[in-house]
């Protein structure tokens, strides 16, 4: 029985493929298997695989995006755990044992690590750290994982059985693929973070994505942002909000649900649907009105303006005039605003640090948010503990409110 399949789909990286290669065969045991699946390279990238064939699988296909390339290799490998390689990275030693020991350990359906970034210059290997990382100790990871892309295939490890039973990869997503899997994984599936670096990231300035959409490096941000919509809008309009409500704990299902109502709204926000975000925020300002918003509400409501995508729109006019109105419809929605815009303070301040100048000048576009970070919250909306019987705390999701979405998910994708 295989043990790893480790997959490697590749598109036009002759230059670096062969160091990505002998990364993964350096930690591969007797009853392992790599496969490479070419998706219509036409660089040199068949030569480069070629000195390792006797080591490793190598098929060819026309150019259809990594989603395609990756759903052949899966119907191609048969191990028990699979471990999806990206053609222009490098994994670290140690990483192999280390998620295959977690895996085996935790049972979960996925474990993962993190990475660093490095930058080859003048011949030189440069480390460019790690960047933003979440706090993994702090909230369950499912909920992680949906506010942001927390992971990424090269440093994850899946039980084959969770792909099986998620599906095949959407061939609609050129761009974010492996995002939209982690996502349906986090609506549905245990995961585990093993606190170490597993892999290194290259950066470099080479074309992103199949043929229909190639892009220079310095484009990434805007695909990212047109396909991570598409999951997002699938998200919104599938998965109900039993599911969100269940990522909160506590004796008082009413304020369980208000809790999830707003963790929906920071997912959507951060992901720039802000017209449903604040849909959701006015619905969680008309439960248990006279009740203060929970540190965990608090906290929520604060993230909401700290996604990688979403900031560009909270400043968007109508965006400012929604807030502006659910600053003034009751004490409640004046708090939800008033730690939203708390966040927005804190982004601001990541954004431009020491420079209060450029913090001004964005302030000043929206006059309409201006006027609502000027006000000052209800005294009996500020943060403050909440008795016992009133308590919330963050857990895993109940998986099973999610199954008919997942199923409709996977029914929409067998459409395209």
């Amino acid at each position: 029985m295989t043990r790893i399949s480790f997959i490697m789909p590749s598109f036009n990286r002759a230059g670096f493929i062969a160091e990505s290669i002998e990364s993964v065969l350096a930690q591969m045991q007797a009853d392992d298997e790599l496969l490479v699946v070419d998706d219509g390279s036409t660089d040199d990238t068949e030569s480069a695989v070629a000195p390792y064939l006797d080591r490793l699988r190598y098929v060819r296909q026309d150019n259809a995006g990594k989603a395609a390339a990756l759903n052949r290799a899966m119907e191609m490998t048969s191990g028990t755990y699979v471990w999806i390689c990206d053609d222009d990275d490098l994994l670290l030693p140690g990483a192999v044992d280390a998620l295959v020991g977690a895996i085996k350990q935790s049972g979960a359906d996925m474990v993962f690590g993190q990475y660093t970034r490095f930058r080859i210059k003048s011949g030189q290997r440069i480390d460019l750290g790690t960047g933003y990382w979440p706090d993994f100790s702090s909230g369950s990871v499912n909920r992680h994982f949906l506010e942001d892309m927390s992971s990424h295939h090269n440093g994850s490890l899946v039980r084959r059985a969770t792909y099986d039973r998620l599906g095949p990869f959407d061939t609609g997503m050129l761009r974010s693929q492996d995002y939209e899997m982690f996502v349906r994984i986090a609506l549905s599936s245990s995961i585990v973070y093993v606190d170490r670096d597993v892999f290194l990231q290259r950066k470099h300035d080479g074309d992103r994505g199949p043929k229909a959409i190639k892009h220079k490096a310095g484009k990434t941000d805007a695909m990212w942002v047109n396909f991570d919509r598409k999951i997002f809008a699938r998200l919104r309009d599938l998965v109900p909000q039993a599911f969100f409500t269940s990522m909160f704990a506590g004796p008082d299902d009413t304020l369980r649900r208000r809790a999830g109502l707003l963790q929906r709204a920071c997912i959507l926000a951060r992901h720039g649907w802000w017209d449903a975000a604040l849909d959701d925020c006015e619905q969680a300002s008309a439960i248990a009105a006279d009740t203060p918003l929970h540190p965990l509400e608090i906290a929520t409501c604060r993230r909401m303006s700290a996604g990688k995508h979403g900031f560009a729109e909270m400043l968007a006019k109508d965006t400012t005039a929604a807030l502006r109105a659910l600053g003034r419809k009751n004490p409640l929605g004046a708090a939800i605003v008033g730690q939203i815009h708390r966040g927005l303070f804190w982004r601001l301040r990541s954004e431009a640090p020491g420079d209060k100048a450029a913090a001004l000048k964005v302030l000043a576009k929206p006059s309409a948010l201006v006027s609502l970070l000027r006000r000052r919250l209800p005294r009996h909306h500020r943060a403050q503990s909440l008795p016992a019987d009133q308590s919330l705390r963050e857990t895993i999701p109940d998986f099973a409110t999610a199954q008919d979405a997942l199923r409709e998910w996977r029914a929409a994708i067998g459409r395209a």
